[in-house]
């Protein structure tokens, strides 16, 4: 492989397949998969719409990468574009939510659960929470 052209070929076709398959594996390792096969719409998030958050699903962290909208039918979730291979937005709607509060070191923390998707959940940070929880029926937590 001494001719530069061929590096780059095999360069240029390698990285977006290595790509594509290392979102496609935090789809599934993070339940995104899961909970697309009960949840996707093709409509753009309605409602209220928060950009650059942050959340945990399943192991995987999506730090300022999310957008949510927040709306009557329920919480919208989104990548951001580079990521939407293999994430397709989920429409979830507030009556399959359940939530509970948690902490982690000093961060106020909410846990989103969706029974309808094998009991998936989202980590979501308290100031997004503030702006979901009057859509969410109270729980006995």
């Amino acid at each position: 492989m001494d001719n530069p052209l061929i590096i780059v070929a095999v360069v240029a076709v390698a990285m977006p397949l290595i790509f594509s398959f290392v979102i496609g594996l935090l789809s599934v390792v993070s339940g995104w998969h899961q909970m697309g096969k009960v949840y996707r719409t093709d409509k753009a998030p309605a409602g209220e719409h928060l950009s650059f958050c942050s959340a945990r699903i399943g192991l995987v962290n999506y730090n300022n990468c999310l957008e949510y909208g927040i709306a009557e039918e329920g919480l919208y979730v989104r990548p951001f574009f580079v990521l939407r291979l293999f994430h397709p937005t989920l429409c979830i709607p507030w009556s399959e939510i359940e939530s509970e509060p948690t902490t982690f070191l000093w961060l106020k923390l909410h846990r989103l659960r969706m029974a309808k998707a094998g009991g998936k959940k989202i980590v979501v940070h308290d100031k997004d929470f503030e702006r979901m929880k009057r859509y969410l029926e109270p729980t006995d937590s």
